[in-house]
């Protein structure tokens, strides 16, 4: 496993417009991220010759790789249409640097992208979620993905005290992150009272402490790592990846209070050779403020209990001890589905390049943690600088 580590670098990063973005379809924002990229790493498209993309919710076709390749006049030689839920960000990460290292590609895009804003709407996204749950077991007694995950968030407060304070806390602080962006899909000034203050959703996350609905497209391009220094941009190295799967529904997950990113992490950091005190910047999936705390334990950042303390004393923040989705994550900058853990990466790449302007943090490490079902899926990989290898 070691002989993936810093073969592959991330070479350029794009994204299409977000937030609503009407009449764009979810192939045309994945394209326009697509060319974004590229040209971000100095590329032209006749270079690519491999390519990952997610499925879609809105208007999915069942090859959805084969629609993006032809709609930008691509041929390549290794292609998949990659599902592993909302984990596929870093999970298309490690799949593209194994591919890679073994001369499937050259040049391989990793993308997604979706128009669930203005192709479904919330309450589109919420009704087709809950389609896709189990019809049996738990949908009919409501465990739609929100109460999913107030189940974990219940429990984690009950075990160690957890205040709806330091849960808001969380998308307060990530607000002020996509703030300073200057493109978010959500800018308006939010304090812990406004969160606390608006409806409650799933107890006891009040709708203020969950994720976004948007529209949008984010894309890497990766390539080896002797390659990309004869790029436009400086190399991000891919020092470690990890996965972890533990079960489908959260009725039957091991825990209620610790799931797979501790697994996959473990594995990321055992490939890099780094431990958590080593990273400096982090992408961590953030589709409910208590999940965000749920995985910063995981992640081994801070001991079981500790995650809200750390972020009502600011560790999240900018000057923090871990600054965290410094473009706003899902709760702020951006959510399309499956494409959200995208944009954390597209993040980490910035700031491991100190191109993140008025957000810029001290980086030669960075993070990225992708999850998806209720606890399901997870995915980590760990970045660097030239300085790392």
């Amino acid at each position: 496993m070691t002989a993936l580590r810093g073969t592959a670098s991330v070479a350029g990063v794009g994204e299409s417009a977000i937030g609503r973005v009407p009449g764009r379809s979810a192939v045309r924002l994945t394209a326009d991220a697509i060319v974004a990229a590229v040209a971000d790493a100095g590329l032209t498209l006749a270079d690519v010759d491999g390519l990952l993309v997610t499925p879609v919710f809105v208007k999915p076709y069942p090859r959805q790789a084969n629609v993006v390749a032809e709609y930008l006049g691509l041929h390549p030689r290794w292609e998949a249409t990659y599902q592993a839920s909302g984990a596929s960000a870093c999970a298309m990460v490690g799949a593209a640097s194994a591919a890679i290292l073994a001369g499937l590609a050259d040049v391989v895009v990793i993308a997604s992208g979706d128009n669930e804003l203005s192709g479904l709407g919330t309450g589109g996204v919420v009704t087709e979620l809950a389609r896709q749950r189990e019809p049996d077991v738990e949908v009919p007694y409501g465990l739609i993905v929100p109460a999913g995950f107030a189940l974990a968030a219940q429990r984690h407060a009950y075990d160690y005290g957890t205040t709806p304070q330091q849960r808001a806390t969380v998308a307060t602080t990530f607000r002020e992150h996509s703030r300073l962006t200057g493109r978010g899909h959500k800018t308006e000034p939010l304090t812990v009272g406004d969160v606390l203050d608006s409806p409650m959703i799933a107890d006891p996350f009040h709708r203020l402490d969950c994720s976004l609905v948007s529209d949008g497209a984010a894309a890497l391009v990766l390539t080896s790592t002797e390659r990309a220094r004869t790029l436009a941009k400086a190399p991000i190295p891919v020092l470690g990846v990890g996965e972890a799967y533990t079960h489908e529904r959260i009725s039957n997950a091991p825990s209620l209070s610790s799931f797979g990113g501790r697994e996959s992490s473990r594995r990321a950091y055992a490939m890099a050779g780094l431990g958590p005190q080593d990273v400096d910047v982090a992408g961590i999936y953030d589709c409910f403020s208590g999940v965000l705390l749920i995985e910063l334990e995981d992640l081994g950042f801070v001991s079981p209990g500790e995650s809200g303390p750390f972020v009502e004393d600011g560790g999240i923040g900018l000057d923090g001890r871990l600054p965290t989705n410094t473009h706003g994550g899902l709760l702020s900058y951006c959510h399309p589905g499956y494409p959200g853990g995208m944009f954390h990466l597209v993040e980490l790449a910035r700031q491991l390049r100190g191109e993140a302007q008025g957000r810029q943090v001290r980086c030669d490490v960075g993070l990225g943690h992708s999850m998806g079902g209720i606890f399901s899926t997870n995915a980590t990989a760990i970045f660097g600088t030239e300085a790392t290898l």
